[in-house]
């Protein structure tokens, strides 16, 4: 049987963080990362290092894609406290940015 990933079906990284704002309202970054691996291990496909997914995410964040909501917990293993992100009201529609924000982000700093 063909695999998903060679049938070019994939599961974006924007699109999947869009889509699960939009239902959750309210994330933090490694709820958001921990779903999208299970969903890409769950349709075969391998997943980049939480390090891309972060990295991935701080771009959004600059683009203005996403903002803290304020609230906060401490985390059980680290010591650093969970910070709570939602989408930024309008960007649901914007696909340009969950699509490709790295492109977005090169534009801007080109202008």
């Amino acid at each position: 049987m063909e695999s998903l990933k060679a049938k070019g079906v994939g599961l974006g990284t924007g699109q999947f963080i869009r889509d699960y704002l939009l239902r959750e309202k309210k994330a933090y970054p490694h709820e958001i990362y921990r779903a999208l691996k299970d969903e890409k291990e769950f349709r075969g496909l391998t997943m980049g290092s939480a390090t891309n997914f972060y990295r991935y995410f701080y771009i959004l964040r600059k683009l203005g894609a996403v903002q803290k909501t304020g609230r906060t917990e401490p985390s059980s293993r680290s010591g650093i406290d969970r910070v709570y992100y939602k989408m930024t009201e309008g960007f649901e529609v914007r696909d340009e940015i969950w699509d490709n924000p790295q492109k977005e982000m090169k534009l801007i700093r080109r202008n």
